[in-house]
């Protein structure tokens, strides 16, 4: 359950590792990899140019107008894709013409319209050419084979095994938040568990670790005192993820244990570099745009001063006296050709961005930043470690590898979204949508991957206690896609087998929580009783389908939530299997209701948040044509369509919830089209409201 399909994988063969590729073997090298991942992406970059991304955003307010003839426009999107369009050709009803982003955030971005709209834009279509980091990154991995060293990284990277190293000692200690042993010491804060401390432990001594971390067990915490602990070790360290929240979040967790080790000066150690996500003040103070405007006007100053003597020449009635004071003053300043050019070499804003930027020692940004930066472009850091690693594709993570020179921690679960791709070149294809777990363990199943980290202990960690969803639910979602071994730590309180795992007042706080639920916190909403059927929206092309029961079940669930529940609406999240769909239930709940804090998006979207409730509509129904109703299947459900992707999605949509999840579902159409299909299986066993 951890590749696209049955063509992806690696097989290992008389101690040699082939990839298959297509219908084709052919043995993993530096060199051969970097090939593949070329080709790969000159493909994507021909599909991507052929078929360009689109979405459609609504309810656009007039942000400012300039008095000319250009007007901005903010829209509320959290699609990731927009962020790197250059333009997009935007479509209203009675007119088109091309657009610019100027400003993006997290839930919205700003466009420059190229005339006044008036002061809403209610709808527009957006199609634009998502081609620009692929570029980057084609230009990047041409580079990664004129190194000795960057080859040898990516080696290290794709055989762990060759490069192991082996670790003394290394058990968990309770009585001290220092631990060591005859290789390592650990500081931590006295809260990792067993598996999390191991984990530290092989980040240290490894040259590259791979660590497992499904949801809720920690990660993010684990990560941050990685991190710190290289750099007590006066290590540079390079973090990366997929998102920039992730980023935001990794970075937040490191200020935290910073802290909490007390390592002092944490604003000008660490930097959060690129456009950032979350609003925190925190953030804002390692935010690098803002550490360099700092930089900048205590230099700006500097330019002033010598500025001043130049200018004193050229002053009125200075006396003999005066001027020959400041003739030698500039003399002694190497005369003023010299100080002209000092003050030019002061102003230059981009060469000092590079300079100040390699001063520090935890430099935070997404993967995609990486290949794209001219700044990081050369940059080699001692220790480089990937967050969400199992969403990346192959020729990202050849060129983090090829910046890691003693370390690299690879973090991700192979059991949640794997990369995407839209070439259809077949070879193209898996190479792209094979995550890194998949590609160096060979595994094709969640049996696969268990046995690679069981065979490889030393350089492989599993988390296997989650501390975010309730009981039930986790039991579910352990039992489904982790072979039964992803324990709670609620439960481990309540039978007394906490030990290490949990401590203080988080095993409190997750005991206290379980205690206070009643009834389950996953239940089945069965829409069959009242008939429901799909239709499509005509109005654009491609599959739109609506479900007006849905619609209305989605309306009075929410509504009960706020009501009965007293769950606010910035903790609800309504995810579904189509942004189609996604469009049309913002415009029926959020819109008509104001619920405007709703979350509405689709599994991808949710990769990586969480929710106090989750609400998963899976839409599909029968749909009445010509009189009779059609029951069919769609990609992203069947494993005919979507390979083994299939489990990974349904395993992101359970897992965002920290306390309740709500599966509204057709169970007479699930059970016609999905009964001997995974979807149906997991959803048969799911106690019915």
């Amino acid at each position: 359950m951890v590749s696209s399909g049955p063509q992806d994988g690696l097989i290992k063969k008389q101690g040699k590792a082939q990839m298959i590729i297509g219908a084709k073997k052919v043995r993993i090298t530096p060199e051969k990899l970097v090939d593949l991942a070329e080709m790969a992406i000159a493909s994507e970059i021909e599909a991507v140019r052929e078929r360009p991304s689109s979405d459609v955003l609504t309810d656009g307010k007039r942000a400012a107008h300039s008095g000319g003839e250009e007007v901005l426009y903010r829209f509320e999107t959290n699609n990731p894709s927009l962020r790197f369009a250059e333009e997009c050709r935007a479509t209203l009803p009675d007119r088109a013409f091309i657009i610019q982003p100027v400003d993006i955030t997290e839930q919205a971005i700003t466009f420059r319209f190229p005339e006044d709209c008036g002061e809403a834009v209610a709808e527009v279509e957006l199609e634009w050419e998502n081609d620009f980091v692929l570029r980057r990154i084609q230009e990047a991995l041409m580079q990664l084979l004129d190194s000795v060293e960057r080859r040898d990284r990516i080696k290290r990277m794709i055989h762990p095994e060759q490069s192991e190293v082996a670790i003394q000692g290394g058990a968990k200690e309770e009585t001290d938040s220092t631990h060591s042993d005859a290789s390592v010491d650990i500081r931590e804060d006295g809260m990792r568990n067993e598996a999390q401390f191991d984990a530290i432990q092989k980040a240290m001594v490894q040259p590259v670790s791979y660590i497992w971390g499904p949801p809720g067990t920690g990660k993010t915490a684990t990560l941050a005192y990685i991190m710190a602990n290289y750099v007590i070790r006066g290590k540079s360290v390079l973090f990366v993820s997929n998102t920039n929240r992730a980023v935001d979040n990794g970075m937040l967790g490191l200020m935290d244990a910073m802290e909490t080790l007390n390592l002092r000066a944490i604003p000008r150690r660490i930097t959060r570099f690129g456009e950032r996500i979350l609003e925190s003040e925190r953030l804002d103070r390692i935010h690098f745009e803002q550490q360099l405007e700092e930089m900048m006007r205590s230099r700006m100053q500097e330019a002033a001063d010598l500025q001043h003597w130049l200018d004193a020449l050229s002053l009125p009635d200075l006396t003999s006296q005066q001027k020959k004071h400041i003739e030698d003053k500039i003399e002694r300043m190497g005369g003023a050709e010299a100080v002209e050019e000092q003050i030019r070499e002061i102003t230059q804003k981009e060469r000092h961005a590079y300079v100040q930027l390699r001063r520090f020692k935890v430099i935070g940004t997404t993967l995609a930043r990486v290949c794209t930066s001219d700044m990081l472009e050369p940059m080699d850091f001692d220790a480089v470690v990937v967050d969400e690693a199992s969403m990346a594709n192959i020729p990202y993570m050849l060129v983090a590898a090829s910046k890691a020179k003693e370390h690299l921690v690879i973090v991700g679960d192979p059991m949640q979204l794997p990369p995407i791709a839209i070439t259809g070149d077949t070879e193209s294809r898996s190479v792209l949508e094979q995550d890194l777990f998949a590609a160096v363990s060979g595994a094709k199943s969640t049996e696969d991957l268990f046995q690679w980290h069981d065979d490889h202990p030393g350089f492989t960690s599993f988390f296997n206690i989650q501390y975010r969803m309730q009981s039930d639910l986790a039991k579910v979602i352990s039992e489904v896609f982790y072979e039964g071994r992803l324990l709670s730590a609620a439960d481990r309180v309540a039978d007394g087998r906490i030990g290490t795992a949990m401590t203080g007042s988080a095993a409190t706080e997750s005991s206290t929580t379980s205690s206070q639920r009643t009834g389950s916190s996953i239940t089945l909403l069965d829409s069959s009783p009242m008939r429901p059927s799909l239709r499509q929206d005509t109005r654009r092309r491609g599959f739109q389908p609506i479900n007006d029961i849905h619609v209305t079940l989605l309306n009075d669930l929410v509504r009960q939530l706020l009501t009965k529940d007293r769950i606010a609406l910035h903790e609800i999240g309504i995810i579904v299997p189509f942004r189609s769909t996604v469009w049309h239930l913002r415009r029926e709940l959020r819109g008509k209701n104001r619920w405007y804090d709703l979350e509405i998006g689709t599994i991808h979207t949710f990769q990586g948040r969480e929710k106090r409730v989750i609400i998963l509509d899976t839409v599909m129904s029968g749909e009445v044509r010509s009189g009779s109703v059609h029951h069919y299947s769609v990609r992203p459900f069947d494993e005919a369509k979507n390979g083994l992707s299939v489990p990974r999605l349904l395993n992101v949509a359970f897992s965002r919830s920290r306390e309740r999840l709500v599966v509204l579902a057709d169970m007479e159409h699930i059970g016609r089209v999905y009964g001997r299909k995974f979807l149906g299986k997991l959803l048969n066993r799911l106690p019915l409201e």
